[in-house]
């Protein structure tokens, strides 16, 4: 293993660090020039400056028989004078994998003039190299803490050698001491976009490469190939599908928005680390956001499938829309409201509530405590947050609840990084609440908008000024199992008396655009919290021992309305 010293101990130190991810850069075979989004991206690098910049291979447009060395050569030389001495005069390392159209194995020319290059220009990667032996196809560097493996991942078989590297690597003390392990290869686990849905195009036995990753506690894995941006999580290891800036941005599977090309910036603050990274993606070349709810719920393809992420949740408050200063009293907004038809109210109940126009106090999520057993009997404490009362427009002193179809809360759910309760979690919340309030049924013009505006009034006369979290007030519109099995229905559960039996068992009766006055969405953070650990709910419900403590059901992943 290489060592080098000064400089190694000069990165083994935290500090806050800031990632520009770009990838499959190239165009046609053969070319020696690249896109508007990739020299735009260039000039704008200063701007952006990022402690560090990685490349999802693809950086040339190899991978052809018929291309001579001196083509090859002449690629590598076009990549240099756009992309690499621009960065190397800024003085930003380059982190890089090597992609398929860069040296695929099976093409001899293409790995000998990618090795010749890059041992021609390694200085100018300007990275602390922590082995070096086996560049540029393998190789391990540190930044500000962050523990970098670039693997070779340009083919879906990854060769033992690799393998053993990996560990040596990922068992070392630079690894034992980093506050982060980031693992960059070309070729994804799990297959994004249809024209990659196949063996061949993703590694070979995600699952086993995935449990690898996590048994050597790799906490995210950034790869390209796919063409497209999707930044998603699977059993707690985050992984990064970088979009390219080259040729051919490929829409993702079973979601019809347009393709687009992509990069994306990752920041870690030294404080925190990995546990409070964040993750944006670009829009190229006008630099708009990708916003999360933009991007589907999840990504099935033909050898997995790979969950969104998420926001992160800092305490018990999440990063939720502010409360605007001109935000409106109850009384307006129903004066508003009452003008609309049933389809425009619900599209402006869900723009009021994004904007952020509903109370102060519906930002402080309330904690719910839950307990278990692992496989050996002892026991396991856990919680997870809710928000402390159901869907509401308004402010402190001023505000309205609001029944809402399944896909619209789904939507706003989905948007801010929520999902519906359940019926285990409304029974657990029942339980914990601080202002647990006798049901106050309804009989005539239950579906009238008025109506909904009369039982609030009830709510809240009934209330008597009582705060904390809240219960007994409403049916939850909730998650289960068995709305896989039908389609065009709701779920609904709760409305517990006083002696804490819920009115409505889990009810599915409804078609999915049934609203009354009785109906509440209750948000959830959609982690459980053991010990240190954050657990993704689809994570924790894998495992048998969490699995209870989040759902009576035999749940393998939590259920989501469409929208």
């Amino acid at each position: 293993m290489a060592c080098f010293g000064q400089d190694l101990e000069r990165e083994q130190k935290d500090r806050d660090l800031k990632i520009l991810v770009i990838s499959d850069l190239n165009d046609a075979y053969g070319s020696v020039t690249y896109s508007t989004e990739v020299h735009r991206l260039v000039g704008r690098i200063k701007d952006i400056n990022p402690d560090i910049i990685l490349c999802g291979g693809d950086m040339v447009a190899g991978q052809k028989a018929s291309l001579r060395r001196s083509q090859l050569d002449s690629m590598w030389s076009g990549f240099q004078a756009s992309v690499l001495e621009p960065i190397q005069q800024m003085n930003i390392p380059f982190g890089f994998t090597m992609g398929n159209h860069d040296a695929s194995p099976n093409y001899k020319n293409d790995r000998e003039a990618a090795s010749a290059f890059w041992t021609a220009y390694k200085d100018q990667a300007k990275l602390t190299f922590v082995d070096d032996t086996h560049f540029p196809y393998y190789f391990s560097y540190l930044k500000n803490n962050i523990l970098f493996l670039s693997w070779d991942a340009s083919a879906s078989v990854i060769p033992d050698a690799v393998k053993s590297w990996m560990v040596t690597q990922l068992s070392s003390d630079y690894a034992r001491k980093a506050r982060g392990r980031i693992v960059l290869g070309h070729l994804p686990l799990y297959a994004m976009v249809e024209a990659k849905n196949k063996p061949g195009e993703v590694i070979e036995d995600a699952d086993a490469t995935l449990a690898f990753f996590k048994d050597h506690a790799v906490d995210m894995y950034i790869s390209g190939h796919q063409h497209a941006y999707f930044p998603g999580s699977k059993q707690q290891v985050t992984l990064l599908h970088s979009g390219c800036l080259g040729g051919g941005p490929r829409p993702l599977i079973g979601h019809d928005a347009p393709a687009y090309k992509s990069y994306a910036i990752i920041d870690i603050p030294k404080k925190g680390g990995m546990s409070k990274a964040s993750i944006l993606g670009f829009v190229a070349p006008d630099d708009h956001k990708v916003p999360l709810y933009a991007l589907p719920r999840e990504i099935t393809g033909f050898n997995g499938t790979v969950k969104r992420i998420d926001r992160s949740l800092n305490g018990e408050k999440l990063n939720l829309p502010k409360l605007p200063k001109n935000a409106l009293p109850a009384k307006s907004i129903v004066q508003q409201l009452s003008d609309l038809d049933n389809e425009q109210r619900e599209k402006a109940i869900a723009e009021s509530f994004l904007r952020g126009n509903f109370p102060k106090f519906m930002r402080k999520l309330q904690r719910i405590d839950v307990t278990g057993l692992d496989e050996k009997g002892n026991r396991i404490d856990a919680y997870y947050y809710v928000m402390p009362d159901y869907l509401m427009l308004g402010t402190d002193v001023d505000f309205v609840r609001l029944p809402i179809r399944p896909s619209t809360a789904q939507y706003i759910a989905d948007s801010l990084g929520f999902v519906l309760s359940n019926s285990k979690i409304c029974d657990a919340v029942y339980q914990q609440a601080k202002v647990k309030l006798e049901p106050l049924p309804l009989t005539e013009d239950r579906e009238q908008f008025n109506t909904f505006v009369a039982h609030n009034v009830r709510i809240e006369q009934q209330r008597q000024g009582r705060k904390g979290l809240i219960a007994g007030i409403k049916k939850d519109v909730v998650s289960t199992e068995k709305l896989r099995a039908t389609k065009g229905k709701l779920a609904l559960y709760g409305w517990h008396k006083l002696d804490a039996k819920p009115i409505q068992p889990v009810f599915t009766g409804h078609a999915d655009y049934y609203v009354d006055y009785s109906h509440g969405i209750r948000f959830v953070y959609p982690y459980l919290f053991v010990g240190k650990q954050k657990i993704a709910f689809d994570d924790a419900l894998m495992n048998p021992s969490l699995r209870v403590m989040l759902t009576d059901e035999n749940a393998s992943s939590y259920y989501n309305y469409p929208w």
